[in-house]
Formats: C-alpha cells, structure tokens, sequence
C-alpha cells in the first residue's frame, strides 16, 4: 500500500490528508497530524471525498454529440473538434463572443494556462469562475485596500485572538476545521460573536448570538461603528476619515437601529465595545454576507471596523473571508478574473498588460470582460460559445432553470469535468478531466497557505490533468504551452509578486507554505447607496426564504453525490420552519410541502425548528423533488454582479 500525501479538495480550509492506495485504486483517506490545519482530524467530507475517485460513473474517454447523442472518441479527435469549432465561432463573431469559466477546484497551475489559454490564444477576457456567485463582493470592496485582496490573518490567529467576531456562516457545517479552531479559542478564554439571521448548532457555545432580520447585517456593523465612534474606542485614524465615517453612520445609531434590525440596542453596544476593547480581535465572515443584496458594501463596513479599532493585521488580528472551495484564492491570484491578470494586476493598466506580453509572446486585449453573470446573461446575443472547466453550471447558477435554457442556446459548448453533469450533457464535446488524486500541483487555501497535491494513482481510464488538456488545446490552436505542473510554476513564481521564489519541489508538505499577508492601504473606505431586498415578502409571497448549506455535500452535490457514504445522508431535500408556526398551519416534521418563488417551486419536507424565526424558510441546497436554487431571482448585487441567496416565497401544503 502507498501513502501519499496530499491537500484536501473540498473547503478553503486547506486540510493535509493522505490518500491510501493499492494497485492504482485510493482506498482510503485520513487526515495528518502534523498538519497546522487538520491537526489529525477531518471533517465528513474529507474521510470520504475519495469515493468520487472510482465512481462508475467517471468520464473515461472524449465525448462527441452526433444526432443528438453522445460517441466516445479519441483525444486527437476531440481536441481536433473542440480547437476547430472555436476557432470558427472566433472568425464568425471575433473572439469576445467566446467565454471560459474557470474552476474554484483546478490547480494554481491548471488555472494560470487557462487564464493564459483565454487572453493569448482565443483573445478575449471573458474569464470567471463560480468565485462569482460566492466571493466576488470580497474583491469589488476591497480591492483599493488590499494588494492583491485576501485574507489579513491565518486560521492559526483565531486561537491567538482575544475576540472573534464571526459572520453570516454555519461554520461548523461549511468549514469544519475553523469551527474547531474558534472552539479551541472559546475553550482558552476567547469571546466569540456570532451574527447570522439564524441559529447554529454551536451557537449556543458562543458568547453572544445576534440573530438579525434578513438582509440587516449592514445595520448592525454600522450601529457597531457608530457606537466605537461617540464612546472614542476608536484608535488612530485620520480627522478626515473619521468625519466621512462619522456623516455615514450618522442616522445607525444602536437604539435607531434596534428595531429595523431587530437586535437590542444592548447587545450591539456589547458586541461594539467586546470588539474594539480587546487587545486582539479577528473577523470571520462567509456566504451570509456575500451572497446579500447589501454584500459589497457590508464588507467595506467590516473593514472600516477593523481598521478604526486598530484589528486590521497582525497575530491574533485581520479579516478572514471564509471561502466555499479549496482553491477559491488561487484562481484569483492565478488571474481568473475579467478584469485582472495574474497577481491580481488589472488588465487595463498598459505596464500591467506589457509585463505578460512579454511571458506569453503575444498581444493582451484592453478590454476588461464579461463576468460570470454577465457572460450567462448574454448567451444567444453576445456569447456564442463557451469553454467550461469544472463547473456544472445548470446546477449551481441561481434561477438555473433559465440557465440550463440559455446553454441550450449556444453555438457551442465544451464541458471539461470528472462526469456527466447537467452542464456536460448539454455540451457538444466533453473531456474527461483527472480527480484530485490523478494529478500533481498547487492549491491555495482560504488563508492564502500554498499546498501541494501530489498524484496517489494514475489517470482513470484515458481522462487527463485538466493542465495538460488545456495544453493540448492550446498545442491545436498555435500556441504551444509548457505541460509541467513544475514547469508552469516557475512561470508563476516569476510573474506573481506573493508567489516569488518559490520552488515547486521545496513546497513542505507540512502544511506548505503561508503565502505574504497582502500590503494595505489604512483609508477609510467611502459607503455605498444602501439597498432593500430585491425580492421582498409580501401578501401573496409572505416568507422571507433563505438558502442554506449542507455538512455532508459541497455546494450542489455535483462531487459528494457520488461518494457512495455522502449520498446516503439527508437523501431528501427538507425545509426549516418555526415549530410554533408549524403548529398553526399544522403541519409536522417530514411532511411534503411545496416551496413557492417568483421563480419557481420545489418540493420539500418539513423540519420544525423553534430556532427559526417566524416567517423565515430556511432551505438546504438540494436537488432531489427540485433544485432549490431554481428558487432565487437572477437579479445580481450591482457592485459585485453576485447573486442573492435571499427571497420571498410561500409554502403551500
């Protein structure tokens, strides 16, 4: 038996674990003690995220539609095809009529030659990946802050941290190994703060829960904000900032705030002076901020907080977004963005554009392109065809059912993924891409640690690395590509700043490498217009709906579904209600009702919970009876072009 070591893929916690095989087949996961992360633990999807690796259902060879059905060919074949079709789409309409969406789940090194793959040889910055429905308003807000925008504290500070204020995340569910860390620190004598619009499973651990009303976290930071301001617990920051902050958070004092908020005035003054008294105090926040009508502009207040009171860096200090995928921070970092190259440099800044002219031999467009959002939204106008690398899009996109009908629309579409998703059955080509436990690379986690992954068994079947497959495309189209993972590392080193001299075979696999904290720029960031729900309840639609993770599947289950262990837990989609209000319309836990949108409806079982709020479904990601992101409006936060994951809706019995 081989034990390999590797980093898990699921979270952005960035775990060590190793893969046990025999005779080319992984048997086994387990986790490694001497890891700074996984500290010999693992959370459920971690033990058994491998079992996707020999799933009958894996992609084995090249698929081709004829007639409306699928042929297995040759890689040459498929390559031949996938390289033709764009390269005519590009002739037809020129090349921003293509569009490539990356992966939060492939390699540093995978997505740096894609990015390159989409700027130097199709010619077009029509580049995003799901980062988009998740993270993107962590960017548009703190883009003038940071350089390059990430994490200002590692996990490891958690346990360092005097104060921990934790936002919008049912941590223990999404990221396991953090929620361990911020019980580690409760149990040494830490505060913890958490605010989300319900109760977790952990929150009664916690030193003070604030629940809000849906779409009101803004309210709260800002009462925060402006209570640490007329108490003076504020540390040095310039008059002129302080006035600018003072006018914005004039009208968001905690006892105006109370009730549109729906926490007492009490308890945010508590929260406040817990915060900024604390000699070290950390923010943790995931999707319950920035998937909101209000995220962007929530992120700039909570880093208004950190830097008034002084907690923006340093041990025990920072911001920590949470993010949903293992390699989440990579892909921006590898430049898997519409208006950013690698390194985070922008794509119209001419000296920024020059310096990878010269790496790639070849002329950069000018042109920041279409995000995510914006590339689905204009299939069948400006969007002829896509390039789709591990992203199963008619399942994970809001209001997918629309989506799925625009897929149907393109000229052309090639899918690259591990099986046959709902994306990949629309497309006209499908190659089979490598599991995690097929390939070699880098991952980098939610705290910016740089990881190896290091290949345990061969390719299954004649599947390849996605690297090597975007290589041999980009080969087709005329401009051959390094196929190394080594080799295109050195390209990274060279060209991106926090990755700088670094060694691809010197990466230690106790937990790797933490990459530099990102320089910052200490002004005080300027608000933005507030906005309402999108969506809100009314008479007709009378529930506020609020879509929720699950502990056993990541995001919509298109890999954890096919883990044989996974699949058996919460094999029906249910929905949470308040016990009392399920009294009155007398209904009881595991009863079928139908959830009603503006967008569409679902069918799911009841689960009474006397910590929802009233009026308030709380609805798990799930596909079984509808998808429930089939749910949500496709109407986008401006600032980010992320979707919400909140909207009014309606149970019929």
């Amino acid at each position: 038996m081989s034990k390999v070591l590797s980093s898990c893929p699921f979270c952005g916690s960035g775990c060590g674990l190793y893969l046990e095989a025999v005779d080319d087949q992984v048997l086994s996961a387990s986790p490694q003690r001497a890891h700074p992360m996984s500290r010999g633990t693992l959370c459920v999807k971690g033990w058994n995220g491998h079992q996707i690796i020999h799933h009958q259902q894996r992609l084995n060879h090249p698929l081709l539609k004829q007639h409306h059905s699928f042929k297995s060919v040759s890689w040459q074949k498929a390559i031949q095809t996938v390289a033709k079709g764009l390269e005519d789409i590009k002739s037809r309409y020129g090349p921003d009529s293509i569009g490539v969406v990356g992966s939060i789940k492939c390699t540093n090194e995978a997505n740096y030659v894609l990015g390159q793959f989409a700027r130097a040889v199709i010619g077009t910055n029509n580049i995003d990946t799901s980062a988009r429905f998740y993270q993107a308003p962590t960017m548009a807000a703190l883009d003038k802050s940071l350089s390059p925008v990430a994490a200002t504290a590692s996990i490891n500070d958690i346990e360092k941290s005097d104060t921990i204020l934790l936002i919008g995340c049912n941590v223990k569910d999404e990221m396991a190994a953090v929620g361990s860390f911020c019980l580690q620190a409760l149990h040494r004598g830490s505060s913890c703060i958490e605010m989300d619009y319900v109760r977790h499973e952990l929150s009664p651990l916690f030193t003070l829960h604030l629940q809000p009303f849906a779409e009101r976290i803004l309210w709260v930071i800002n009462a925060m904000i402006h209570h640490i301001l007329s108490s003076k617990l504020y540390v040095n920051v310039q008059d002129t900032d302080l006035k600018d902050l003072a006018k914005e958070v004039e009208h968001f004092a905690p006892e105006q705030c109370e009730h549109i908020s729906g926490i007492p005035a009490p308890d945010i003054i508590k929260a406040a002076e817990t915060y900024a008294t604390a000699e070290k105090s950390m923010i943790l926040y995931g999707h319950g901020v920035t998937q909101s009508i209000n995220s962007t502009q929530t992120i700039r207040a909570l880093w208004n907080l950190a830097l008034l009171t002084g907690h923006e860096t340093g041990e025990g200090k920072g911001i920590l977004p949470l993010m949903i995928s293992n390699n989440l921070q990579g892909s921006w970092d590898m430049g898997l963005l519409p208006d950013k190259l690698p390194g985070q440099l922008t794509v119209d800044h001419a000296d920024h554009r020059k310096q990878f002219e010269t790496a790639w031999d070849c002329v950069l467009p000018e042109t920041p392109g279409l995000t995510l959002t914006e590339m689905i939204d204009r299939i069948g106008k400006d969007i002829r065809a896509l390039y789709i690398v591990g992203e199963n899009l008619a399942w994970s996109a809001p209001d997918c059912k629309s989506v799925q009908k625009a897929l149907e629309k393109l000229d052309f579409l090639v899918v690259q993924d591990l099986f046959l998703t709902e994306t990949a059955r629309r497309a006209d080509v499908v190659l089979p891409a490598a599991s995690f436990a097929e390939k070699d690379g880098t991952f980098t986690s939610t705290e910016s640690r740089l990881q190896r992954i290091t290949r345990a068994i061969p390719p299954v079947g004649s599947s390849k690395p996605d690297l090597e497959i975007i290589t041999l495309l980009s080969g087709a189209m005329g401009k051959p590509i390094d196929k190394s993972p080594a080799e295109i590392f050195k390209h990274i080193s060279q060209n991106v700043d926090r990755y700088q001299n670094i060694q691809f075979d010197r990466i230690g696999f106790n937990g790797g490498i933490l990459l530099p904290k990102p320089e910052i720029n200490k002004s005080i960031l300027p608000g933005l217009d507030i906005k309402e729900m999108t969506d809100p309840p009314d008479q007709e639609y009378p529930y506020i709906l609020i879509v929720e993770r699950m502990p056993f599947h990541r995001i919509t289950g298109t890999l954890t579904n096919y883990s044989f262990t996974l699949s058996k837990e919460l094999l029906e989609g249910g929905v949470y209600i308040n016990s009392q209000e399920a009294r009155d319309l007398n209904i009881r836990t595991g009863w079928p009702v139908k959830i009603k949108t503006r967008e569409g409806e679902v069918v799911r079982s009841v689960l009474a919970d006397p910590s929802i709020p009233r009026k308030t479904l709380l609805v798990p990601v799930h596909h079984k009876n509808g998808l429930t992101l089939e749910l949500l409006s496709p109407k986008v936060e401006p600032n980010s072009k992320t979707p919400n994951r909140i909207c009014a809706a309606k149970l019929e019995i």
